[in-house]
């Protein structure tokens, strides 16, 4: 990765809270309480939705989609658009309707074995181009 992307990548916000449509949404890159954290129990998420002023709390990290509802608010996790870990190679992203706080998972397949090749040839590790295809 060239030092200008490094540079780029280290200027992104771990998280932020925005209002829309008159919701208080939480974006996180782990959870809200740590950056790093791996959310892959529900548990943990309507724990984190007890502690959160947010109606709807967004994280990511772990690749893996997961949507808990707890007293009107939202956990969700997206999954990943690359570099799924869920078991399932397609890109994975949701759907919010905020006025409604309906959520809607989509799954979208794609040419895995370009991406692979791709990558190779942008020098990324091959571990990561070679487990696209199984989703992990």
């Amino acid at each position: 990765m060239s030092v200008q992307n490094m540079n780029r990548l280290g200027c992104l916000k771990r998280s932020e809270v925005i209002g829309i449509e008159g919701r208080k949404i939480g974006l996180y890159h782990g959870s809200p309480e740590d950056p790093d954290e791996y959310v892959l129990d529900e548990s943990r998420a309507e724990e984190l939705l007890k502690r959160s002023d947010c109606d709807v709390v967004i994280c990511g990290h772990t690749h893996v989609p997961m949507q808990v509802s707890l007293g009107g608010k939202l956990f969700l996790n997206p999954g990943s658009v690359g570099q799924p870990r869920d078991g399932n190679p397609a890109a994975a992203f949701m759907e919010l309707d905020i006025r409604n706080m309906r959520v809607k998972l989509h799954r979208v397949e794609y040419g895995v074995e370009i991406t692979q090749e791709e990558m190779l040839l942008f020098g990324l590790p091959k571990f990561l181009a070679d487990r696209l295809s199984k989703g992990y």
